[in-house]
């Protein structure tokens, strides 16, 4: 297959969006991460860019309604970012879950907030609020599946004894067997 003049220009020229990547960037191949330390020293970002960016990440998100006084604004933006670090994100990928579920949870508590002032009889924001609240419950899901803490659930289907053998039908806990009174009467006798 001919490459067309176009697909030569691109396969020789790296994309590029604004500036050229830094060399130090560039010269690792594609598949290969690089650390945060790495990237800050080659980009020339301080932590306090990184933080600052974070901080407003977070703000951006928080509906922050005109009229509101500087210190309410900023103690709605410090519990945000309260609330993003008691997730703890340990990747990319928990830190960007995390900044959605403080955007769900800011906006479900605009909209009871909303209900509240207006007390609208056909519950819509109610509705909403109820909405984001499921999917809010989906993203904590998301996380702890992400984390490996998801509830794991084994179901046997089909079970073959063969000959001499022995099978328990029904459900089995884990945990202390059962003492008995004497052998003869096998009764169980609860600790």
């Amino acid at each position: 297959m001919k490459k067309t003049s176009r697909q030569k220009k691109a396969a020789e020229s790296p994309k590029t969006f604004g500036a050229a990547a830094p060399a130090a960037l560039t010269s690792s191949p594609a598949h290969e991460f690089i650390s945060d330390q790495h990237a800050r020293e080659v980009l020339g970002v301080t932590d306090n860019d990184v933080l600052a960016r974070r901080v407003n990440d977070v703000a951006n998100l928080l509906y922050l309604r005109a009229g509101m006084d500087e210190a309410e604004r900023n103690a709605r933006v410090a519990r945000a970012i309260e609330l993003y670090n008691s997730i703890a994100p340990a990747d990319g990928l928990e830190g960007m879950l995390a900044e959605q579920m403080i955007a769900t949870h800011a906006t479900i508590q605009e909209c009871l907030r909303r209900a509240k002032l207006s007390k609208q009889t056909d519950d819509r924001t109610i509705k909403q609020a109820e909405k984001l609240m499921s999917l809010y419950i989906k993203q904590l899901g998301a996380l702890d599946k992400y984390r490996g803490r998801g509830q794991q659930k084994v179901i046997v289907e089909h079970v073959h004894v063969e000959a001499g053998g022995q099978a328990i039908v029904g459900q089995v806990t884990t945990g202390q067997p059962p003492v008995y009174q004497n052998d003869s009467s096998k009764t169980a006798k609860t600790r």
